[in-house]
């Protein structure tokens, strides 16, 4: 039995029909799943910009560091000064045990900052090692 052109016309048309209603759920699923990539590139994106807010805030906090380093530095120049005219004076134990007990508040504030600073540091690669995964997840 041979098929005419218009039977074999009619027989592609009806093909069409059911290839496009079998993959139209497939098309569906694909598109949703675009839409979920998408949907998860801007969440990595928005948290690439919580990065890197986090790591100005970091910064800022290093800025902060280092100018209290410069009037650390300041302090102890001035009580460099301040020993110097106090050799001679028999008041020089008395300054020797106040420079000391600030020294220490002065170095345990600076080891609270740095404590901190490293904490945060932590976080951020931490959370920069996440969005890596995410990525690697996502490719």
């Amino acid at each position: 039995m041979s098929l005419t052109e218009d039977d074999l016309k009619a027989l592609r048309s009806i093909i069409k029909e059911e290839l496009q209603a079998e993959l139209l759920p497939f098309r569906d699923e694909v598109k949703r799943r675009f839409d979920e990539v998408a949907t998860f590139r801007m969440e990595v994106n928005r948290r690439f910009d919580e990065v890197a807010t986090f790591r100005m805030g970091v910064n800022r906090r290093f800025d902060e560091v280092a100018t209290f380093r410069v009037e650390v530095n300041r302090r102890f120049d001035e009580i460099g000064r301040q020993i110097v005219k106090l050799l001679h004076q028999e008041e020089l134990k008395l300054f020797r045990d106040e420079v000391n007990k600030r020294f220490n508040e002065v170095a345990t504030q600076i080891d609270g900052l740095y404590q901190h600073d490293e904490k945060r540091e932590q976080e951020y690669l931490f959370i920069r090692e996440q969005i890596r995964r995410l990525e690697g997840k996502s490719a």
